[in-house]
């Protein structure tokens, strides 16, 4: 939805937004009841290029999630958990920054991290997010208005968008002087050939013997006959994210019979909700609030969740998926840190896979799954 259409007020159908999900093999998963509680973390509010580069640090990984409670089932009181915390009474809330700081490795080592952890594993709990590596989905576009152009490379996309990812961050000063070159993703017709030359040129300079699917992406740009790039045209000057409201979005309308509380932020409420209507058969969907985190004790939960599930999946996007040596640098308390993690989202999954979703490289998304099926029982 475009700035212009928000600020003009929009109904949004759940129902022809579900449209996709209807055709799954396995849409019942999206149709649970209960509550879903969120926070948010690597919030970047506009992600665009300068012509230094990227306005934030090429990691960033937007994580939108935190705990969901099935329908009438009790919620937890944290008090307990507050006391187990050392957090004092005069605190009217857990934050994360009271839990850990540093990378993830360093996260696994605190042992008020275990105590948290330890504490979610026993309640009847699931953790629920939307994990985006912001670059990764920057970049999608270009292997996809290319496959427009050959839709027999449709089997072959997400592995060209995980290769041209590699190639692209490993050195994204240069490749990211082409995107600004270029106005990304707003290129004008008659800089396509140019555009998609110098992207070539630089594929063949940098790519490894690791990158086996980037000749399938080369021989697509060769294709002088590519006169449109549909995805990455007719869009904005050099912004690659103008908000994040698509991802707000995505769990009202795809788990439309269940509630959604947010975390009371006014920024986000008024540019993503404020003049929004989400309507269910043509009647108002109100299945969505806001309330302070100081007066929703799930809110804070949530924080706490999200803040260890960006770590982990920028650890991911970095691993070598050596999981023997991974193993053998850790100590007793990140070992079993990590187990009970994984047996958290592994509980998550076993329960209902539609409440992990994630918007990553693929290579980052197989990371994931070896650890989980190292670590969990």
């Amino acid at each position: 939805m475009s700035e212009e259409e928000k600020a003009a007020g929009m109904d949004l159908s759940v129902n022809e937004l579900r449209m996709v999900i209807e055709l799954f093999p396995n849409k019942e998963l999206f149709d649970i009841e209960g509550s879903f509680y969120y926070d948010e973390t690597d919030n970047v509010r506009k992600y665009y290029l300068k012509e230094t580069g990227v306005n934030e640090q090429i990691d960033r990984h937007f994580v939108l999630g935190g705990v969901y409670c099935k329908k009438d089932e009790e919620l937890p009181d944290i008090e307990e958990l507050k006391v187990k915390l050392n957090i004092s009474n005069d605190s009217k809330e857990i934050k994360s920054k009271q839990l850990y700081r540093g990378d993830f490795l360093k996260v696994l080592d605190d042992k008020y991290i275990h105590l948290f952890l330890e504490w979610i594993s026993q309640c009847q709990l699931y953790v629920h997010y939307t994990v985006v590596n912001l670059y990764y989905y920057s970049l999608v576009d270009i292997v996809d208005s290319l496959i427009t152009n050959e839709r027999s490379m449709i089997y072959w996309a997400d592995i060209m968008k995980n290769a041209l990812y590699h190639v692209a961050k490993r050195n994204y000063t240069a490749f990211n002087d082409i995107l600004y070159r270029y106005n990304y993703p707003n290129l004008k017709s008659d800089d396509i050939r140019n555009f998609l030359v110098e992207i070539r040129d630089f594929i063949a300079m940098h790519k490894t013997d690791g990158d086996l699917s980037l000749p399938l992406l080369l021989d697509l740009m060769k294709d002088e006959n590519i006169d449109k790039l549909p995805f990455i045209q007719d869009e904005k000057d050099r912004i690659f994210l103008n908000d994040l409201s698509q991802f707000y979005y995505y769990p009202i309308y795809c788990f439309w019979n269940a509630i959604h509380i947010f975390d009371h932020e006014d920024e986000i409420e008024k540019k993503h909700f404020g003049n929004v209507v989400f309507k269910k058969d043509d009647v108002l969907l109100n299945s969505y609030e806001f309330k302070d985190s100081k007066d929703e004790p799930m809110i804070q939960i949530s924080d706490c969740i999200v803040g260890l599930i960006c770590r982990f999946y920028k650890f991911l996007d970095e691993f070598d998926g050596n999981v023997d040596a991974f193993d053998g640098q850790l100590n007793e308390a990140q070992r079993k840190n990590l187990k009970t993690l994984c047996n958290i989202i592994k509980k998550t999954v076993d329960f209902n896979e539609a409440l992990v979703h994630m918007i990553v490289p693929i290579d980052e998304a197989e990371n994931y799954r070896l650890l989980i099926d190292a670590y969990t029982e």
